[in-house]
């Protein structure tokens, strides 16, 4: 609604998305209060973080294993196997992060939908009524 959004940023502004999406993320995560839930989000969190990092640090890698071999220096085979170590790992989390999502998804989904239908049904009967 209008009445929501920040003053000088327009409803179709991307900001003002990202703040509406922010609030529904938030209010959803407010209901979280059990330590499962929490220590999946915390998990969740951890893998999407490790596998960003190992994909952003494994070019890097390769930039040390190339300049260290185009001088001549062996210890370019070393940052070599650290590229490949990086890259697998980031393969690894990255598809992992699926798993670990669908872990959290499915019981904010339950508990989404359980909310919504209960609000359906102790709606009046004359708001069903209208809708016919």
């Amino acid at each position: 609604s209008a009445g929501e959004e920040s003053p000088g940023l327009p409803s179709s502004s991307p900001l003002a998305g990202v703040r509406r999406t922010t609030k529904s993320a938030w209010a959803l995560l407010r209901g979280l209060v059990d330590v499962r839930s929490c220590a999946l989000v915390l998990l969740g969190f951890l893998v999407i973080g490790s596998s960003k990092a190992a994909s952003l640090t494994a070019p890097f890698a390769l930039k040390h294993a190339v300049n260290r071999l185009a001088d001549g220096d062996a210890g370019g085979l070393s940052w070599i196997a650290a590229f490949a170590v990086l890259r697998v790992t980031g393969q690894i989390l990255n598809h992992s992060k699926t798993a670990v999502l669908s872990w959290i998804s499915r019981p904010l989904g339950r508990r989404l939908a359980l909310q919504l239908y209960n609000h359906v049904l102790h709606l009046e009967l004359a708001f069903h009524n209208r809708r016919r």
